[in-house]
């Protein structure tokens, strides 16, 4: 596992009061968000497109995630 993945599926997992597959759908959008070089605005907008999310909570795992991951690689 590179360490894409393996911040993706830690970082995942600590989002709660979701299901499995929200979840899963969450990071796919974060994978596919990181390899196009995607901004927190385009995750955010991938994101509150999986069925029941808010765009609120769409909005503040982009926010969260994106800046996890540019602190990780500093």
């Amino acid at each position: 596992m590179d360490l894409r993945d393996s911040f993706i599926s830690e970082n995942a997992e600590l989002i709660t009061n979701m299901a499995d597959e929200y979840k899963h759908r969450i990071r796919v959008a974060i994978t596919e968000n990181i390899d196009r070089g995607g901004t927190a605005d385009e995750l955010a907008a991938s994101l509150s497109k999986i069925e029941k999310m808010t765009e609120r909570r769409a909005e503040l795992i982009a926010v969260d995630q994106t800046g996890k991951l540019h602190g990780k690689m500093q």
